[in-house]
């Protein structure tokens, strides 16, 4: 993709199969205006509106694990 970012995916868990967990390593990446995800100087705010969403799947997926072991 870009020099300097790799994916790293060699997470074994024991449940939550639904959810990709992978680790994103960023060294002195460049990304080109055509590219970002929302405005410039606003990549927290925009990280903060993502994590929000993930919080809702992240209950789902509890309340889903509860009902299961019952």
């Amino acid at each position: 993709m870009w020099k300097g970012f790799t994916i790293v995916n060699q997470y074994e868990k024991m449940g939550l199969h639904a959810s990709d967990t992978t680790e994103l390593i960023l060294e002195n990446v460049k990304v080109g205006k055509d590219h970002l995800l929302g405005k410039e100087g606003e990549g927290f705010k925009q990280f903060l509106r993502t994590l929000d969403g993930g919080r809702i799947v992240i209950g789902a997926m509890a309340v889903g694990i509860a009902q299961g072991s019952l």
